[in-house]
C-alpha cells in the first residue's frame, strides 16, 4: 500500500507540513488575540489580566453561577468568550 496523500496526488487533501504552523507569538491564542482562561467560579476572575486574557466559562457551570460570573466580568471589564448576554435580558424585562 502506498499513500496517495503522501504522494501529493491532486485529488487528495494536502498533508500538514511545517508551513501550516502559525507564528510563535500568536500560537495558542484565541483569534481575538487573547489567551483563554477557563473560569469555574467568580473568584477565578480576580487573578486575570484584562489586557491579555479572556474568560471562557466552563461547560459544567450552571445558569445561576454563570450569570454571577458574567456580571462580575463586566465589572472588571474582562471579555467573556462564551457569553450569553444576561445584561441585555435584564434591560428588556424592565421596559
Amino acid at each position: 500500500m502506498h499513500s496517495k496523500m503522501r504522494a501529493r496526488r491532486k485529488y487528495r487533501p494536502p498533508m500538514a507540513s511545517i508551513s501550516y504552523r502559525g507564528p510563535a507569538a500568536a500560537r495558542g491564542l484565541h483569534p481575538s488575540g487573547f489567551a483563554e482562561v477557563i473560569v469555574h467560579r467568580p473568584a477565578d476572575l480576580e487573578v486575570m489580566n484584562p489586557q491579555r486574557e479572556a474568560a471562557r466559562i466552563a461547560a459544567t457551570v450552571g445558569d445561576r453561577k454563570r450569570e454571577v460570573i458574567e456580571t462580575r466580568a463586566a465589572e472588571l471589564k474582562i471579555r467573556v468568550l462564551n457569553s450569553r448576554g444576561y445584561e441585555d435580558d435584564s434591560e428588556e424585562e424592565e421596559e
